[in-house]
């Protein structure tokens, strides 16, 4: 895996701001599946985008957070930026597991490490690539980004092993992963006089 540009959410955030690595991977995954080429053109255009998103969707996560049940909020976090999850997350006991549940192309993964002494941490994958053709079946990239180092990009055939590396060095205490398929809201036609929300 290539690292396209690097990031870490606490050089851009006040010192006493808890992480928002919720936010920015909702951020970047709305960010992969309408903008994809501004990604790869312009990393540090991105940075500062994640900067404003992160402390923008913060203030609102702190107001809006503490009304809803633990799961809710994440479902807010990702509405605001037009997602939502597919399902469930389903639990994976290994990168290995987590990797096979990638199975379609042109889609955004939430991805959620959880660590032995408490406490977890959000990622988002990218798999883009043809989903039909002669060889669809070994077209495509997979992107990972994680809020604390920053984006890489390589071959799907490579991301198993490369996962389950970065997961050992960078997070030795992980414990538990989950994943979950997002895609974008359903846009739904308005009543020419009803509120927008």
């Amino acid at each position: 895996m290539k690292t396209i540009w690097t990031f870490d959410q606490s050089s851009h955030l006040p010192a006493d701001n808890q992480g928002v690595c919720m936010t920015l991977v909702a951020y970047w995954l709305s960010m992969m599946h309408d903008e994809k080429a501004e990604m790869n053109a312009s990393s540090k255009t991105l940075e500062t985008m994640c900067k404003q998103e992160a402390q923008k969707l913060q203030r609102f996560y702190e107001k809006a957070g503490n009304e809803f049940d633990t799961g809710k909020d994440e479902a807010v976090t990702f509405a605001v930026r037009g997602l939502k999850l597919k399902g469930n997350y389903r639990s994976r006991p290994n990168a290995a597991a987590l990797v096979d549940y990638l199975d379609e192309k042109r889609r955004a993964y939430s991805m959620g490490i959880y660590f032995s002494d408490g406490g977890g941490h959000s990622l988002g994958i990218w798999r883009s690539g043809r989903s039909s053709g002669l060889f669809h079946g070994l077209s495509g990239h997979s992107y990972f980004f994680d809020p604390n180092y920053g984006c890489y990009k390589g071959n799907i055939s490579d991301f198993r092993g490369w996962l389950a590396s970065f997961i050992a060095e960078s997070y030795p205490t992980c414990n538990h992963m989950s994943i979950a398929k997002v895609q974008p809201l359903e846009k739904r036609a308005h009543w020419g006089g009803a509120f927008r929300y």
